[in-house]
């Protein structure tokens, strides 16, 4: 499907209700709103469908909820925290200090809650979104931009039998903090990185718990050192926060140039070889911290350490130590209104099953639901990303839908998540600015640049595509979409995108003035 690139001339006879949307009130949202405050651009609002700003620390309160990086690598440049608990810290803390950084920068007046959009239609003769919202009204913004996150959904559960239930039915992405589990009877279906949170939280309280695997995960001991407030407040000094913005830079761009440029015949070796060394040290840790052997075993990862993404904790292998808290490798077969019925026939009885079975991401084209997303002559994003897959230039924006960017595109996640939004903010504001400049109503990504940016993502993704589709052939991850592409990870440089927004910001793009 080729784009006509070609832009008709916008007379803008009628005037948008904002200058800007953004569509999310998390940490991405909250990044690019003090980038457009900086940049002078106040007329503008934030949409939320939550009740409360903070995106998805606000809203996942499951037990032990928290992050598995590295709490400085939770932190905006412009705004270090300077009261961090300890080096791992949990999702309260984390969303206190989004929130800190709104009130700073005096976000709550442009907050629009409990607003949920539900289709977004691009005007082509007035230059503006018209954003139609779960409530039947429309929303009109010159410039959109989405930071809805890099987990926007819970995953639907694909075992039959849930409505049936009768007991209590707990979603880490929906928790209901009111509801008391102590002596109950519990399940936790799934075994990724909100799994290894809730178990040993949930452990010492319930009377059973039962954790349901289909896949084991690499789990690494960790410790969690607690910051003097003397260290919490050194680690915030520019001088810290410009040493760890350009280090993690360097970093995640040499990491990408390793894994992409490469040639396979060196890098995949290296893959296989680091692969074998890291199931090694893992069977050693398990060796000393699970006592069952056939618990150990069951336990055991055989496939690569990249194909999911590894947690760390100190305490959920140990909790199958206890003797209150099972696996259950068995296959289920569906959810009965007792309980959880596997392919052996056995049906188990609880009070409460955990469905932790993960999200659909911003790189799922299941995520771009046709209808939703429609931009100039009829594009269609969801048809679009179906037929084609899914892609955005630079992980930001898509020939056909003028004056919309991305925070969470496809093609943009990095190593941190909040160097990368500061990035794309930066760049998004600059585009927008450079615009009005021009004396512009309308920017658009162009056709070529983008087809030759995505002709270099997706070279760039073979040999992490090898690793994945036939190295670890079998095994489900998010980092591969249903459409068998790696389309969650940015495979270009933060740095050269960073350095062309300060000098070009229009470079690629094309502009209707009036």
């Amino acid at each position: 499907m080729k784009l006509d690139n070609k832009t008709s001339k916008v007379q803008a006879s009628t005037a948008p209700d904002h200058e800007v949307v953004v569509i999310g009130t998390g940490m991405a949202g909250i990044a690019v709103a003090v980038k457009l405050i900086e940049a002078g651009l106040r007329e503008f609002v934030m949409l939320d469908r939550s009740a409360a700003p903070g995106g998805v620390w606000q809203n996942h309160t499951y037990p032990g909820v928290g992050v598995d990086t590295p709490a400085v690598a939770y932190d905006y440049s412009f705004s270090r925290n300077k009261d961090w608990s300890s080096v791992w810290v949990d999702g309260p803390e984390i969303n206190a200090n989004h929130m800190r950084v709104a009130a700073e920068h005096g976000l709550a007046p442009y907050f629009r809650l409990n607003t949920s959009i539900v289709r977004q239609v691009w005007d082509e003769a007035n230059g503006m979104w018209r954003l139609e919202t779960a409530d039947d009204r429309v929303i009109t913004t010159r410039f959109l931009i989405t930071a809805t996150g890099q987990f926007p959904e819970q995953k639907p559960s694909a075992i039959p039998g849930v409505d049936e239930f009768k007991g209590k039915l707990q979603q880490s992405a929906h928790w209901d903090r009111d509801y008391d589990h102590t002596c109950e009877r519990v399940a936790v279906i799934g075994t990724g990185a909100s799994a290894v949170q809730i178990v040993p939280t949930m452990a010492p309280t319930v009377g059973q718990l039962d954790v349901f695997q289909r896949t084991p995960v690499f789990c690494f001991p960790r410790g969690n050192p607690k910051f003097s407030p003397r260290v919490a407040k050194a680690l915030a000094t520019p001088r810290a926060g410009r040493i760890y913005y350009w280090a993690y830079k360097l970093l995640a761009d040499v990491l990408v140039s390793t894994l992409t440029l490469m040639p396979g015949a060196i890098v995949r070796p290296i893959m296989r070889s680091l692969d074998g060394r890291a199931r090694a040290l893992n069977r050693r840790g398990l060796q000393r911290l699970v006592h069952d052997e056939t618990t150990r075993t069951a336990l055991t990862p055989n496939y690569g350490l990249m194909v999911k993404r590894p947690t760390g904790s100190s305490d959920y292998l140990q909790a199958f130590n206890r003797d209150n808290v099972g696996l259950i490798t068995t296959s289920i077969d569906r959810i009965t209104d007792k309980g959880i019925r596997t392919v052996d026939g056995i049906e188990h009885e609880y009070d409460t099953i955990v469905l932790a079975t993960g999200h659909i991401l911003f790189s799922d084209p299941e995520y771009y639901q046709p209808g939703t997303v429609i931009g100039r002559n009829g594009f269609d994003l969801g048809e679009f990303y179906q037929e084609h897959g899914v892609q955005a230039y630079e992980g930001m924006a898509v020939p056909g839908l003028p004056n919309r960017w991305m925070m969470s595109g496809p093609y943009s996640f990095s190593l941190s998540p909040h160097i990368p939004v500061e990035v794309y903010a930066e760049s998004i504001v600059s585009i927008i600015t450079a615009t009005k400049r021009a004396g512009g109503i309308v920017v658009e990504a162009d056709q070529r640049a983008h087809e030759k940016y995505h002709a270099k993502v997706r070279r760039r993704a073979r040999n992490l595509e090898w690793y994945m589709m036939e190295l670890n052939k079998g095994v489900t991850t998010y980092y591969a979409n249903s459409q068998n592409q790696v389309a969650a990870l940015r495979l270009t440089s933060l740095t050269a995108l960073a350095a062309r927004t300060r000098r070009t910001p229009l470079a690629n793009y094309r502009v209707d003035t009036l």
